[in-house]
C-alpha cells in the first residue's frame, strides 16, 4: 500500500494475513518493487517475504500453506482409517453410556419397588386417608392422615371407593389410604423399674 508521506524514509507498507489464524503482519519499505526480501521477526518467528506486489505475496503465502497441509497430511488414506477409527470409538462409548444409564436406571427402579408397602384392601375394612393438601400449610406434630372411612367397592387398579358418615362417598386412589388398625387394646398402666428397688 502507498506511497504514503516518508517516516525514517520508508513510504510503502507490506501487509499480510494468514488465512487460517487471521494472524496480520505489517512491514514499512522504501521501495514498491518486485524485488524479494525476507524479513524473520525475532518476536514472532514468522518470515515475511518483502518487496513483492500484494497479488503475488497472497499467491505466496497460499503456496506455503498448501505445502505445509500437504506435509503434514501426506498420506489421505491413513487419515481417512484413523478419522474412522475414532468415529467408531466414539460410537462405543456412546453405546457404553447407554449401558450404564439402562443399568442405573433398572437398579433405582429395583430399590424404589423394594420400598413399596403392598397393601390389599377388602369391602367392609376401616381405613385412614392421606391428605395430600396438608403439604402447602404444614403445622408441628399435625397427623396428614385423616378420618375414619370404611371400603365400600374396590375398582381394578387400584382405585377404591371409600365412604365416611359425614363426607359422603367417594373414589380415592388405593396408594392414599392406609389400614386402620382397631381391637381392644389394654388400657391398663404398667411400670418398669430400671434400677431395684430399696
Amino acid at each position: 500500500m502507498g506511497p504514503f508521506s516518508p517516516s525514517f524514509s520508508n513510504q510503502y507498507i507490506l501487509v499480510a494475513v494468514d488465512y487460517v489464524s487471521k494472524w496480520v503482519e505489517a512491514v514499512a519499505l522504501l521501495t514498491n518493487d518486485g524485488k524479494v526480501d525476507c524479513i524473520q521477526d525475532p518476536y514472532r518467528n514468522v518470515t515475511i517475504l518483502t518487496g513483492v506486489r500484494e497479488s503475488n505475496l497472497l499467491l505466496e503465502i497460499e503456496h506455503h500453506a498448501y505445502c505445509a497441509m500437504k506435509k503434514l497430511n501426506l498420506d489421505l488414506k491413513a487419515a481417512g482409517e484413523k478419522r474412522l477409527l475414532q468415529l467408531n470409538e466414539l460410537d462405543e462409548l456412546r453405546m457404553e453410556a447407554y449401558e450404564n444409564s439402562r443399568t442405573y436406571k433398572e437398579r433405582t427402579k429395583k430399590w424404589h419397588d423394594m420400598h413399596i408397602q403392598r397393601r390389599e384392601f377388602t369391602v367392609g375394612q376401616k381405613v385412614l386417608l392421606y391428605n395430600s393438601r396438608l403439604k402447602l400449610f404444614p403445622r408441628k406434630l399435625r397427623s396428614r392422615w385423616s378420618g375414619l372411612y370404611t371400603i365400600t367397592q374396590i375398582f381394578p387398579h387400584g382405585t377404591v371407593e371409600i365412604t365416611h358418615d359425614s363426607k359422603g362417598t367417594f373414589k380415592v386412589n388405593g396408594q392414599r389410604l392406609k389400614h386402620y388398625w382397631d381391637g381392644d387394646f389394654s388400657k391398663k398402666k404398667s411400670t418398669v423399674h430400671l434400677r431395684p428397688s430399696e
